[in-house]
């Protein structure tokens, strides 16, 4: 992932265009097509008037050495390739500094200092380098909060779920509660939510269940509905739009996870809201996720079992949807070979991988 670029504007720093647009109220788009086209950091952010207009769009360059009626015909005069000069003019150089007229403006150094097990180093590239760590997961470990060490993997890492001192703090699947021997959600009295979702337009409603934060339960309607999710409810917030949907608490008085679910199944009875909203089920059940065993218990669904083993949900959920890796595999309880890939039969022959299979036809693999 490409890093945002500075750019400088009338002797004023900003740590990207998009950051500078903001800062002038001018949309980002035309800012950076204005840049690209040889215009000033002053004249693509109006502070200046904009460039006379020549032919073709093209923007005129006054120099020293020079006027120019197109960054092209000022590349083939100096010899500068007309990209660079693009780019350099987007990141806030001069024309003067863009076609090597002037020096270039001062670069602040890339990284930030860090100190680990009484060594100093000039960056997090470095720091990463030196302890032969990923630099990507370096940066993210200490923008997480952990420490240089934590980072290298030279201490144990933070817990997982930590407050907001970093100290460690009770989760609600690091307790479940089993019901008929799956693992279910634990969390104390008052916490057990039935809520209901109601559109302001045309007054249709879900019923749903949760532990969490209300707020934060309709943050997360909302981003299935964004990612494109299908459903009756998610289908209507895209078309009415998100800030006509509204959630309130409808009781919080369930003793336990079961209880919760049997006020969904007779709450969304007495409103109807499986036949005349949005509802998709009758209710019972946290979500539609499907149940997966780990270590010959239940989980309602992946992510809980993530949870529970500590791994990042998403990286558990690819271990088994897409590298076909079993759930205690997934989960770190079975150790697994470093290259055991999943053997293919093609043409009545048996071949250990995929990848085996298309070296054999002389065929991409990432084909």
């Amino acid at each position: 992932m490409s890093r945002p670029k500075q750019t400088k504007v009338s002797g004023e720093k900003f740590s990207s265009i998009k950051d500078a647009a903001a800062h002038f109220g001018v949309n980002k788009g035309n800012a950076v097509r204005r840049l690209n086209s040889g215009w000033t950091p002053e004249q693509a952010f109006e502070l200046e008037p904009k460039p006379k207009a020549l032919a073709n769009n093209r923007v005129q360059m006054n120099t020293s050495i020079g006027e120019f009626n197109s960054i092209r015909e000022a590349a083939i005069k100096t010899g500068i390739q007309e990209r660079t000069i693009q780019s350099r003019l987007a990141g806030g150089w001069s024309h003067e500094q863009a076609l090597e007229i002037e020096s270039p403006p001062q670069r602040a150094r890339v990284g930030s200092s860090i100190r680990c097990d009484g060594r100093s180093f000039k960056s997090i590239a470095a720091f990463a380098r030196f302890y032969e760590k990923n630099q990507i997961r370096t940066r993210k470990r200490l923008e997480r909060g952990w420490t240089p060490e934590q980072a290298v993997d030279l201490i144990e890492p933070p817990p997982r779920f930590r407050d907001h001192h970093g100290h460690a703090r009770n989760h609600m699947w690091k307790t479940p509660t089993v019901i008929d021997n799956k693992l279910f959600v634990s969390a104390p009295l008052g916490s057990y939510l039935l809520y209901v979702i109601k559109n302001k337009k045309n007054g249709k409603e879900y019923i749903g269940i949760t532990t969490n934060d209300l707020k934060a339960r309709l943050r997360g309607h909302r981003r299935q509905a964004k990612l494109g999710t299908k459903s009756k409810l998610y289908n209507a917030m895209r078309y009415w739009g998100f800030k006509n949907f509204e959630i309130a608490l409808v009781r919080n008085d369930a003793k336990d996870i079961e209880e919760l679910q049997n006020q969904e199944v007779e709450e969304i009875a007495a409103r109807g809201t499986l036949k005349h909203g949005y509802n998709v089920a009758a209710g019972g059940a946290i979500g539609t996720s499907k149940p997966v065993t780990v270590n010959k218990q239940s989980y309602p669904s992946m992510q809980a079992a993530a949870r529970k083993y500590d791994i990042d949900p998403t990286v558990f959920a690819s271990r088994i949807t897409k590298l076909g890796w079993t759930p205690d595999e997934a989960a770190g309880i079975v150790k697994r070979e470093k290259y055991q890939r999943e053997a293919i039969e093609f043409r009545g022959k048996t071949y250990p991988s995929l990848k085996n299979l298309a070296e054999s036809y002389n065929k991409s693999y990432k084909l």
